[in-house]
Parts: C-alpha cells; structure tokens; sequence
C-alpha cells in the first residue's frame, strides 16, 4: 500500500488513477506511465530537522532527492525534464 493510501484511507486505485492523471498532465507518455504502474518500488526517507532525504529504489530506476521544507527545487523525472517542485510536511 502507498504512503498516501495507508496515511489517509483512500483506496489505492483512487490513489493510482489520480497519479496517472497527473503524469499525463506532466507531459509523461503513456509507455512510462504503464510501465511506472507496474513498478513496487521500495523507498528509504531520512529526515533532519527541515532537511529531506528520499531514495526510491526499482528495477527501472534508482533516484535521490534531497529538500528543505517548504522550499522550491528542482527535480529531474524519469523521462528527462526538469520540474520544479515545493514539499512541504
């Protein structure tokens, strides 16, 4: 079950599809978006203070993000493009 499942109750197919959603939005072609639902990847998160860590690992790709609370960054997506992104906890 994802993080956001499990943290809010909602199924995880709502969870799935609106994800899908959002790629498509993104410009994520639709190969890497099936291909992405069938991944289970495992991820490992550290936090210190209001520094992030995130590293998801899968037999697709392995990535590492580190952030700030609340502070833009950019991030690079599986297909190649920049986004900019603000998490904020």
């Amino acid at each position: 079950m994802s993080v956001i499942s499990s943290a809010t109750n909602i199924p995880r197919a709502a969870v799935d599809h609106a994800f899908n959603v959002l790629r498509d939005w993104l410009g994520v072609g639709w190969v890497l978006r099936k291909v992405g639902n069938q991944l289970k990847p495992s991820q490992e998160i550290k936090n210190e203070g209001d520094k992030w860590e995130i590293n998801t690992y899968s037999t697709f790709k392995n990535t590492h993000v580190e952030f700030e609370d609340g502070k833009a960054f950019e991030e690079k997506t599986v297909d190649g493009r920049l986004v900019q992104v603000i998490l904020k906890f």
